[in-house]
């Protein structure tokens, strides 16, 4: 429980420093162990331009905060053991996958319509001191808890990255028809 803590605390903390560099604020509040003010992400967030929304950074650190809030809820029992299926059939929009050497501007895009997660435990070990950054994209696999059942909301079949929904028997269904297209 307590390294779930800590991983949400240093993800609040790096995301609230990184967004109040973008809006010209000094690198940390003062106090050398302020509590990070997560009240702050929303308006930060808001205050972004186009630009700023698809950088690097912000990926990275909203990808940092989501695996750590998913990370302490599977810790404290507050969500089911999820069985993992296939790759997410969901067609996306294009959204950026490599960035320039400042993080800002993407300079790739994923345009093949597949469904991807920004992968922080691999992109971590994967960079090198001297090198630049090293991001790692894995497919975004469905999950389901099959403890639910098909006629609760629980027992839907969901991808975690673009948030898509196949509910009960009539979703699994056109879930298996997607997949046998694809």
């Amino acid at each position: 429980v307590l390294y779930a803590q800590e991983d949400i605390w240093t993800a609040c903390v790096d995301l609230l420093a990184d967004l109040r560099y973008a809006r010209g604020f000094p690198d940390r509040p003062p106090g050398p162990h302020a509590a990070p003010r997560t009240d702050l992400i929303g308006p930060l967030l808001d205050a972004l331009t186009d630009t700023q929304r698809a950088s690097r950074w912000l990926t990275i650190g909203l990808a940092r905060l989501a695996d750590a809030r998913t990370h302490a809820r599977r810790v404290l029992g507050l969500d089911p053991e999820l069985l993992a299926l296939g790759a997410c059939p969901s067609v996306v929009e294009p959204y950026p996958a490599v960035w320039d050497q400042s993080g800002i501007m993407p300079i790739a895009m994923w345009d093949d319509g597949l469904c991807r997660r920004y992968n922080v435990a691999a992109s971590k070990p994967a960079a090198s001191p001297r090198w630049r950054p090293v991001d790692v994209w894995a497919r975004s696999h469905l999950v389901v808890d099959v403890a639910a059942g098909t006629r609760s909301p629980d027992g839907d079949i969901t991808c975690p990255t673009c948030r898509r929904r196949w509910a009960g028997e009539a979703g699994r269904r056109e879930l298996a028809g997607l997949m046998m297209a694809a």
